[in-house]
């Protein structure tokens, strides 16, 4: 189980290197994708090219397994959401 942003982070780590993946790209697809953005709106949304996304969304599909998908689902929510809860607490104390 997973119960913090670093172990988050080390765990996507893990999994982009497995696949030979940058992991901030990998986060950003996977985000993307999960909220049913098409693979040029992912590109457009966070300047990458194209052709990564494509790539990445192979890789995705073909061989990363339906736990590996649902884990790091898991892993980026936990991420993101930290970053927002962090950026809310800065704001609140301005």
């Amino acid at each position: 189980m997973i119960f913090n942003e670093q172990i988050a982070q080390q765990k996507l780590n893990q999994i982009a290197e497995k696949h030979l993946l940058s992991p901030i790209l990998l986060q950003n697809i996977v985000w993307g994708r999960s909220q049913g953005w098409s693979q040029t709106r992912i590109a457009q949304e966070y300047n990458i090219n194209p052709n990564t996304v494509s790539k990445y969304s192979r890789i995705l599909e073909r061989e990363m397994n339906a736990n590996e998908i649902k884990e790091l689902l898991i892993i980026i929510g936990l991420i993101l959401g930290a970053g927002y809860i962090i950026k809310e607490l800065f704001r609140q104390r301005r």
